[in-house]
């Protein structure tokens, strides 16, 4: 998420340099010098922090510029246009050369694997897939486009808890679905109309429509982690999409050409204004539960904070690093749940204590390529997998254990 700032900043310092390529006023090198070394050093900056997000960012701007030379009917001369591929390979060079394993070697794995399915056990997947004690419904396909509209428009948070009568329950979701429906439906008309009477509010306009597009995509397909980390990098510029509804809700009458959509520029506007201040009143409300040291403080099963459930009700999540704070290594027992194992080494990683598993090290956690195995390593604790008293599943501390892991 850190890397979403620097590449909003690029979209706009390359949408100011677009401008200036077009204007034949302003084609001189020395003029193009400065926007472009901004723009330079924002893609090196962007590719170089996570070089995902730059990729993905090169395709929307890609459809972005096409848009935005068809309204402007300006298009920048072969001399701009090599201008601008040669800012880009220049960008490209001067974050790779220092360590081209870990920025394009990253970006070409990233692509490779970016459109699976890793079944890992994440807390992220269940919100594109539903809630636990969702929609009461049997019909096959209302509950899915049901959680697929709560979902993208992050609207679990006002999720009812699933001891609700069902009744309740029932109209609370009933209700949710419409709002998140007229949410999303005021972003396609917003997308929709009037796209073509402003070069700039298309050029955002095609950046968030090509990225709902791949939004859909890898939902069609299940890249469900993909999906996550695409939309983390839209958010932007659905708030921006909100802000352009709100600016042209001036015009009161709808084009004749979609008068078929009975929407009035004020719902869209009303809609925009309700929407940033909830996804804003969320953000605060997620910063203040994590106060909580256990988690977020959602303790009841309606929270989709994990893709299987049972993790939430079977297992403890209060490992404390400083159960171990006075040993030199830690072996992991195989019995360990595996995504609980690397909750463990997270913990004892920022705390410096080194640790060591006997299992193999693959690509993503228990799946993908095995790439090895950890090197050995003396030990003398152990972190043991037991259920306690509450039926509960988690690890602690056992009795002493002297060895070198791996021998």
């Amino acid at each position: 998420m850190a890397s979403v700032a620097v590449e909003l900043a690029l979209v706009f310092t390359y949408l100011n340099l677009l401008r200036k390529l077009t204007d034949s006023t302003a084609r001189q090198v020395k003029s193009l010098v400065p926007d472009s070394s901004v723009t330079g050093l924002l893609a090196a900056g962007g590719f170089a922090f996570y070089p995902e997000s730059p990729v993905i960012h090169a395709c929307l701007l890609l459809i972005a510029t096409i848009c935005w030379c068809d309204v402007s009917k300006k298009v920048p001369s072969p001399r701009g246009w090599i201008w601008l591929a040669a800012l880009a390979c220049c960008a490209l060079l001067v974050s790779s050369l220092p360590n081209w394993g870990v920025t394009v070697g990253f970006a070409i794995s990233q692509m490779k694997t970016g459109t699976t399915q890793i079944p890992w056990w994440t807390y992220f997947d269940s919100y594109w897939n539903g809630l636990h004690g969702g929609v009461p419904t049997p019909a096959g396909h209302i509950r899915p486009f049901a959680n697929l509209v709560l979902s993208f428009v992050g609207m679990y948070f006002a999720a009812p808890d699933c001891s609700l009568p069902i009744l309740l329950r029932f109209a609370w979701i009933v209700l949710s679905v419409f709002g998140a429906g007229l949410v999303l439906y005021s972003i396609g008309m917003t997308l929709i109309r009037r796209f073509r009477n402003n070069a700039t509010s298309a050029f955002v306009k095609a950046v968030m429509s090509t990225g709902f597009l791949l939004i859909f995509y890898f939902y069609e397909i299940g890249a469900l982690w993909s999906l996550g980390k695409l939309l983390s990098f839209l958010s932007p510029y659905l708030f921006l999409t909100f802000c352009i509804a709100f600016l042209e809700s001036t015009e009161e009458v709808a084009p004749r050409s979609l008068a078929i959509f009975p929407t009035p520029n004020r719902m869209i506007s009303g809609v925009a204004v309700v929407f940033v201040i909830s996804q804003l009143s969320f953000g605060g409300a997620r910063l203040w539960y994590a106060q909580d040291p256990n988690g977020i403080g959602f303790n009841n099963a309606s929270y989709p904070s994990i893709q299987k459930p049972a993790m939430k009700t079977t297992q403890l999540w209060d490992v404390d690093p400083d159960d171990y704070a006075d040993c030199k290594g830690v072996a992991l027992a195989a019995g360990i749940d595996l995504f609980y194992m690397e909750y463990i080494k997270q913990k004892l990683l920022y705390r410096a204590i080194p640790y060591y598993s006997s299992l193999p090290v693959h690509t993503h956690y228990a799946v993908g390529e095995e790439v090895g195995r950890q090197p050995a390593l003396f030990t003398d604790c152990e972190a043991s997998w037991l259920k306690g008293q509450a039926g509960k599943w988690h690890a602690v501390r056992g009795g002493h254990h002297i060895g070198t892991g791996g021998q």
